[in-house]
């Protein structure tokens, strides 16, 4: 008779309930009877009766593993994880062998965020079945999740081969190569997902993801609308919905369209990151400001919305006001008080400024901006006792947290005379993280080439790019170029809104072709993509973009010219050998490695071969910017650039003013000509870059 009852939950579980009743009213004691009507219940959809079946089976025959892997599965789905994690314990425990088990334990600690404690379990069910498809759908999750791509779709991609049939695996499998950035097969992976599944209707959203990196905005708008139709109040989809429109160019139907998803989400990361990418395209300050007072309206209680609108503060007073309600909102807020501390600091009220800092550590004690913070403020009271506390934080400091102090701490030694141990601590501290510069080579067949490939080039200025060499201070030119309502500023960080900046970015040229005969068809290939990436920034009667890049390859010129008319160059140069020093003092943009010292300094002078190439033979309109006049009259700097760029006005040059300190009142560069105390420190990096410095009007010693 038992055996009648699991065919009958296989087939028709009313009958199965039934017989399984009839069953214990027959045999009250026996166990497996229990346990066979604790099953039909839970398919019928009676939890409380098939808990209580359950765990009378278990009182009967406490030493029986499946009892207990019933009761953990039941709690599984009812969200009772600690019953389960218990109860597939005790199962294990029992039967150490028993695989399902295991996959019930791997999916609990997946449950959890536990993922060491996964892949432990993943291991141990290895050892019974490393092949088995559910184990290997699994451990791709585990992989996804902690990132690892590459194996995700090694282990997912086999799984769907065993169950061709499983639509979760095929989805998840969507998931991986859309972390990996392969478009087109999560495409596939998700098209199938969705035609073994229909009604998982998340998955269209994430088909809609896949369809726009490819730049496939018909087909995705089509998904889309598909996707609508089901969830129209759906923030995410009204966020998607968003995406695709600020691609398209339509500014104002994605503002409206994030706004209306953080109306039902105000804590919506993705449309709070939408909106402020749309703010930026339109690039009206005073829009900006005033859409995220909106957002203060509807949430002002994340620390996040705070902190945006605080960067778009028109002025100092705007600054202080936003400050203050701020913390008058949250005021147990840690990243409140740290502002507030860094605006005291920056303004000289020290006193103050070390109040907000020993109040953050009152509740953690380990706050490592706060300390750094304490550290600078014992700077300017007495240098030496400051790098005294610089170096017990150094020594407590994680490797993501040293750098920062002991770049500090470099430039207290420099104040100090202590230059071999201020380039020690610099060298240090650069070190730890950052991508190492590429040779971009220049030998004269390419250079003629590019030459007699150049197309003519119109007055007009549309795209207006912004390079500075490292250690020159190109973001003071960017703080100042945020202030033009008229023109957006675009920078290697920004969120992008077509695609993902690095695979289809100028200066990622050199990366895919070192070999110059390769160069023509890549760039020939990249350049019309990173057109469309700036397409919403030059239509809608916008008057055009400024682009700050991280590198300069002149070999891209002849392409941008001709795909982009009007294209020129702002530049921002020092003393080479200057700026060689600040970069090994304060690092550079999009976080180039300052490696050995020569090999560095051979890099710094081909970038800046590249730029007087670009000027002198190419003919590309190029502004090059002495940054130490531009410090010493930002006015009249600021006014240089709007007659290059084709501004109606200048920016605001107190931007650029105020970021010639730091938030703790330390300089962001090094003096001028400071380089000549490092002379002898430093002489074979200098004498390579000595050259390229008269070039450009420097003395060569």
């Amino acid at each position: 008779m038992l055996q009648d009852v699991i065919e009958s939950l296989r087939q028709n579980a009313p009958d199965a309930l039934a017989l399984a009743r009839a069953e214990v009213d027959a045999a009250p004691g026996n166990a497996e009877a229990h346990h066979l009507l604790g099953l039909a219940q839970r398919v019928t959809g009676d939890v409380a009766a098939a808990r209580a079946s359950f765990d009378k089976a278990i009182e009967l025959a406490p030493n029986e593993p499946v009892y207990h892997l019933s009761r953990a599965l039941l709690a599984r789905a009812q969200g009772d994880l600690a019953l389960a994690d218990s109860a597939s314990a005790r199962s294990l425990a029992l039967d150490p062998n028993r695989f399902d088990t295991y996959l019930l334990r791997i999916q609990l600690a997946l449950a959890a965020g536990d993922f060491a404690e996964a892949e432990r379990q993943i291991e141990m069910a290895e050892r019974a079945d490393r092949e088995h498809p559910q184990l290997l759908f699994l451990a791709g999750q585990v992989a996804l999740l902690k990132g690892d791509g590459e194996r995700a779709v090694r282990l997912l991609g086999t799984a769907a081969i065993e169950q061709p049939r499983d639509a979760q695996v095929f989805a998840t499998l969507g998931m991986a190569y859309q972390q990996q950035g392969h478009f087109a097969f999560a495409e596939q992976a998700l098209r199938k997902a969705l035609e073994l599944d229909p009604d998982q209707t998340r998955w269209r959203r994430l088909l809609v993801e896949a369809l726009s990196s490819q730049n496939r905005n018909d087909a995705a708008e089509a998904e889309l609308a598909v996707y609508r139709k089901d969830h129209p109040q759906d923030p995410g989809g009204m966020a998607l919905q968003g995406e695709l429109r600020l691609r398209a160019g339509q500014t104002a139907a994605a503002l409206a369209d994030f706004r209306a998803a953080l109306r039902q989400m105000p804590r919506d990361m993705r449309a709070l990151a939408g909106l402020q990418n749309t703010l930026v395209a339109i690039g009206d300050p005073a829009l900006m400001r005033g859409a995220w007072e909106g957002v203060l309206q509807d949430e002002a209680g994340l620390d996040t919305i705070w902190m945006t609108r605080l960067l778009a503060s028109a002025d100092d007073a705007d600054y202080d006001d936003v400050l203050r309600r701020w913390r008058a909102a949250l005021p147990t807020s840690v990243p409140a008080r740290l502002h507030q501390a860094r605006r005291d600091g920056y303004i000289g009220r020290d006193d103050e400024a070390e109040a907000d800092y020993d109040a953050v550590l009152a509740s953690a004690p380990t706050q490592f901006e706060a300390l750094t913070g304490k550290a600078a403020i014992a700077l300017h009271r007495d240098p030496a006792a400051g790098i005294l506390r610089l170096d017990a934080l150094i020594a407590q400091a994680s490797p993501l947290q040293a750098p920062a102090a002991l770049a500090i701490r470099g430039q207290a030694r420099d104040r100090l005379g202590q230059l071999p141990e201020a380039i020690a601590d610099w060298q240090q501290a650069r070190a730890a993280f950052g991508t190492d510069p590429v040779d971009r080579p220049l030998p004269p067949a390419t250079a003629n080439a590019l030459i007699a490939n150049l197309p003519p080039d119109p007055a007009e200025a549309q795209v207006v790019m912004l390079w500075g060499a490292p250690g020159s201070g190109s973001e003071r030119i960017v703080a100042a170029l945020r202030t033009v309502s008229t023109r957006p500023l675009l920078q290697p960080a920004d969120a992008r809104t077509v695609s993902p900046r690095k695979p289809n970015y100028p200066e990622s040229f050199v990366a895919r072709a070192l070999n110059a005969a390769e160069l023509p068809g890549v760039v020939n290939e990249m350049v019309p993509v990173y057109a469309r990436m700036l397409e919403p920034h030059l239509t809608q009667g916008r008057k055009g973009v400024f682009d700050w890049l991280a590198q300069w390859d002149a070999r891209m010129v002849p392409a941008l010219r001709r795909v982009l008319p009007g294209t020129r160059l702002i530049a921002t140069i020092r003393d080479p050998r200057d700026m060689l020093l600040n970069w090994l003092a304060f690092g550079a943009q999009a976080d180039l490695k300052f490696g050995d010292p020569i090999v560095s300094a051979r890099w710094l002078a081909g970038q800046l071969e590249h730029l007087l190439f670009s000027r002198d033979d190419l003919h590309l309109p190029v502004l090059i910017v002495e940054m130490d006049r531009f410090d010493a009259d930002p006015a009249a700097g600021v006014k240089e650039i709007a007659a290059f760029a084709g501004l109606s006005s200048a920016p605001d040059p107190q931007p650029a003013v105020r970021m010639q300190v730091d938030s703790w009142r330390l300089p962001t560069l090094l003096p001028v000509g400071r380089w000549r105390a490092y002379h002898e420190l430093l002489a074979g990096a200098f004498d390579v870059l000595a050259p390229v410095a008269e070039r450009l009007g420097y003395p060569r010693s």
